[in-house]
């Protein structure tokens, strides 16, 4: 396979079979050809086929390798850092292989030199880097995304406010938690119920089958046709007495018997229907009371939130300015005398009211 050299270090193409059986390849520097091979196999098991082109099996081998992997290189170097960030994440149980990190790094800072990454993944590598060093004893919990210590503002409401507002919405969220658990506990044993109660039925009903087919069996054996008996004669065509005797009584042994099947297992499935009634009614009665009782306690509990929301906004605007009164004052003689005056005063009409007769 052709290489180039560039300084110490050499480029190769490496080819790989992916998972849908189609070959792909890559051009990565490395030590020699098992190190660079090394490095897209964990590429490739890190991020797919992001990082590698088709192989197109007409095309001529490039006669450069450095050309065709600087022009690679904004395609590789975002996966090879996203490959690097998903090892980080599993360095605990990668303490064994730290080959894997060693490749990765090897080509993360070859391509460093040829393009400038985004500073944001540049710093998230760094980070992730000195975590590996890291002795196993520590871990860290918090995404390396996530500040350690992020800015919270010096809050202004007291002590006794915030620990009411934390008890008001850690009562809330108990009662929904004890709400949905004994709604999930009424769906259950109302399913258990209907289940029970038709596996009950079944059974009594089988066993009314079993009775009254017991009952009816010589009754069947009776009418059953003697060994020889001639349904019907080869001249002539005319069926015996005794078959079309025999053949009736059948239709009738029947007909009994579905009728008494059907008297017995009557008020079985009377008695299912009434139990699978009532237990319909009582969970329609369960939600019909906890629809009522939320509908009771909403107000409740929204005049105790409009009360902290109003205590929260006096904390931090301070008290409600009241609102001004409008002036009242008595007004003075002069004000009172003007008034007067231009009450009395006769105004004339406008011009397109006045009805009065032109002079001559």
């Amino acid at each position: 396979m052709s290489r180039e050299e560039e300084g110490q270090e050499r480029l190769y193409g490496i080819g790989i079979e992916g998972l849908d059986h189609q070959l792909y390849e890559i051009v990565l520097p490395g030590r020699n050809h098992h190190h660079a091979r090394k490095a897209a196999e964990i590429l490739y098991g890190a991020t797919g086929t992001h990082a590698f082109k088709p192989f197109d099996l007409l095309a001529e081998e490039p006669p450069d390798l450095a050309a065709a992997y600087r022009s690679a290189l904004p395609r590789i170097l975002p996966c090879l850092f996203t490959a690097y960030e998903l090892l980080s994440h599993a360095r605990l149980e990668l303490r064994g292989e730290p080959e894997l990190f060693e490749a990765l790094e090897y080509q993360i800072n070859h391509a460093r030199r040829l393009m400038r990454p985004a500073p944001a993944l540049l710093r998230d590598y760094f980070k992730q880097r000195a975590l590996t060093r890291l002795p196993p004893q520590i871990g860290t919990s918090l995404s390396l995304r996530q500040a350690a210590n992020p800015f919270q503002p010096a809050s202004r409401l007291t002590r006794r406010a915030v620990s009411a507002a934390s008890a008001f919405s850690w009562a809330l969220e108990k009662d929904a938690q004890d709400i949905g658990a004994l709604k999930a506990r009424i769906e259950t044993e109302h399913r258990l119920v209907r289940t029970d109660i038709s596996r009950a039925a079944r059974r009594r009903c089988a066993a009314l089958r079993r009775q009254i087919g017991a009952a009816f069996a010589a009754h069947y054996k009776a009418i059953k046709a003697p060994p020889g008996a001639i349904s019907a004669a080869p001249e002539t065509g005319m069926v015996p007495i005794g078959a079309l005797a025999r053949k009736s009584l059948r239709k009738a042994t029947v007909k009994a018997h579905q009728q008494a099947l059907r008297t017995a297992m009557q008020p079985v499935l009377a008695e299912k229907r009434a139990g699978l009634a009532q237990a319909d009614q009582l969970r329609d009665r369960f939600y019909k009371t906890d629809r009522a009782l939320t509908q009771s306690a909403t107000p409740d509990l929204q005049r105790q939130w409009r009360t902290m929301a109003s205590d929260h906004a006096r904390q931090l605007h301070g008290p409600a300015q009241p609102v001004p009164a409008p002036n009242h004052r008595k007004p003075g003689f002069l004000e009172r005398i003007g008034a007067r005056a231009g009450q009395l005063r006769q105004h004339p009409p406008a011009p397109e009211q006045n009805n009065l007769p032109e002079p001559d």
